[in-house]
């Protein structure tokens, strides 16, 4: 009878908790609002182009579709590469938690590579092992941006920086490379939209998507410019070590007579050079006191980084520099490839002098026209106003892929435009 009673009470007990719970239960329809930053978002152009590409090829799948949209390089990591990388996964200590800073032997290499090629003194803990060089880029920004601070950016520039700059409730303000001077910037036209609110300048050399080379006078006016204003300079050199015009790296701004340590930032890594993308390994080479604000802000958001991804880095560094030189040697064959035959259709409007891409004239919305060329010709290309209004009615070909895919790729592009004009 008891035992009868106490399990009744127990049962409406959970009625009641049950029916207190199902009354508390939110509406899908009335949860939180999402950070208006992020919905913002446009999500890059180019990415758009490689999702409708894989698409495609899924549907298609006795066809093959050319790649030249990505930057992407189609050569394997160095072979000393990958056994660093193998070597160091079976050791212990490359599988638990490393420095936020990153491996100090990575450190110091990149330190070692700054001082010994630029002749700038640059100490380990002047240099932040990142998330490959885009957290690089993030870190830099959340270091020096604050709410409304603006920060000027290339157009047509690499899109990323726009994006991060906006979710760090920043302005990203373009200054224009104009076609007509080669896609590189004009200083009076960087000084003038230099505001009160300006707290950097971000430069790319090579470019991306322009393969532009920015010359040492012309790094050296910047530098001053930025002095003068007292303003922030974020120099993006992951592409320096691809440069045509001669065997050495492309000028740095590490390389000016008038180079200021305590404004000016450098980011670069292993992506492109050594064919490494999926390691997602870069650095930051800034003040130490930067550097400082750097680590902790790497505690909130990735902790560390990938001991046994740095191990391959730092390999990278330290091992031969044949297979870097290798891959610039087909870069730079792909390139005159590519130019020779827009030459041939009369297309050729500049000459990329480092990276690997090529900006080629296509009239009109360029998005519509790369969307509709990948479905026509089985060829994805990036569409130029991804990278900003100054590259719209372009479009962007990487010559990262095959010479025989680049060679394709771009015949088909040149007789679709020559068709499709008007």
């Amino acid at each position: 009878m008891l035992l009868s009673l106490v399990t009744k009470v127990a049962r409406l007990s959970s009625l009641r908790t049950a029916r207190t719970l199902s009354t508390t239960v939110v509406p899908a329809a009335s949860a939180p609002p999402l950070n208006p930053l992020a919905e913002e978002l446009e999500g890059s152009g180019i990415r758009k182009i490689m999702a409708r590409a894989w698409e495609l090829q899924e549907s298609l799948p006795n066809d093959r579709v050319i790649r030249l949209e990505v930057g992407q390089p189609n050569f394997p990591s160095p072979p000393h590469v990958i056994d660093a990388t193998i070597e160091a996964l079976h050791d212990l200590k490359n599988q638990a938690y490393i420095q936020s800073t990153g491996l100090p032997e990575l450190r110091e290499a990149v330190a070692r590579r700054y001082s010994e090629r630029h002749h700038v003194e640059t100490v380990p803990s002047q240099i932040l092992a990142t998330h490959g060089a885009m957290f690089g880029m993030a870190t830099a920004l959340m270091a020096t941006i604050g709410s409304g601070d603006e920060v000027l950016v290339p157009d047509p520039g690499f899109p990323n920086y726009v994006e991060a700059v906006h979710m760090m409730s920043g302005k990203a303000v373009p200054y224009p490379c104009r076609p007509q001077n080669g896609f590189l910037p004009d200083v009076a036209e960087i000084a003038e939209r230099i505001s009160p609110r300006t707290k950097m300048v971000v430069l790319m050399s090579p470019g991306n998507p322009t393969g532009a080379v920015m010359p040492l006078d012309l790094l050296e006016q910047i530098q001053q410019l930025a002095l003068d204003r007292n303003v922030y300079i974020l120099s993006d050199e992951i592409y320096g070590d691809l440069n045509f015009s001669t065997e050495e790296p492309a000028p740095s701004i590490l390389d000016a007579r008038n180079f200021d340590d305590t404004r000016t930032m450098v980011i670069s890594g292993v992506s492109k050079a050594y064919a490494m993308t999926g390691f997602r390994v870069g650095w930051l080479r800034a003040s130490e006191k930067i550097i400082d604000i750097g680590s902790k802000l790497h505690e909130p958001f990735i902790s560390c980084g990938v001991p046994f991804a740095q191990r391959g880095a730092l390999a990278a560094l330290q091992g031969p520099s044949n297979s870097t030189e290798f891959m610039r040697a087909a870069y730079r064959r792909r390139r005159d490839t590519a130019l020779d035959i827009l030459e041939a259709h009369s297309l050729r409007s500049y000459t990329p002098e480092g990276a690997f891409y090529v900006l080629v004239r296509c009239g009109g919305d360029s998005m519509q026209f790369a969307t509709q060329f990948l479905v026509d010709e089985m060829v994805a290309v990036a569409p130029g106003s991804a990278f900003g209004s100054e590259s719209e009615g372009y479009v962007r070909v990487s010559f990262a892929s095959s010479d025989e895919d680049v060679a394709e790729g771009v015949t088909r592009l040149c007789r679709y435009i020559a068709n499709h004009k008007g």
